[in-house]
């Protein structure tokens, strides 16, 4: 399932969230991969979207999650794959190493 990786905010009010009957609780320098629908939740009160996460199988291929629909696979797309334990680009034909530029 491919998640959002967030970063709590910095302000302490908000640390403390609850989506969809999850809770989420941290503070800056703590990373939490959640849902898209928690995610627009936390985005709200103030927590930090990094990008897409997932594992090396969860990748988008045709079309990444939106708030209501999919939106196509589009070049420049930030991925975090975790299987991989790195960010990865989508070049338009190819999941590339942001580093390297190798085929990842």
């Amino acid at each position: 399932m491919i998640t959002v990786r967030l970063l709590p905010s910095i302000n302490p009010g908000v640390q403390t969230r609850t989506a969809f009957g999850r809770t989420y609780s941290g503070t800056p320098g703590q990373v939490f991969d959640v849902i898209l629908g928690d995610a627009a939740v936390l985005e709200g009160a103030g927590w930090n979207r990094i990008t897409f996460s997932g594992s090396t199988a969860d990748r988008p291929t045709s079309t990444v999650p939106a708030t209501l629909q999919p939106v196509p696979l589009s070049t420049g797309l930030l991925y975090l794959d975790t299987t991989l334990g790195k960010v990865i680009v989508y070049d338009g034909i190819a999941w590339r190493d942001v580093v390297t530029g190798g085929v990842a």
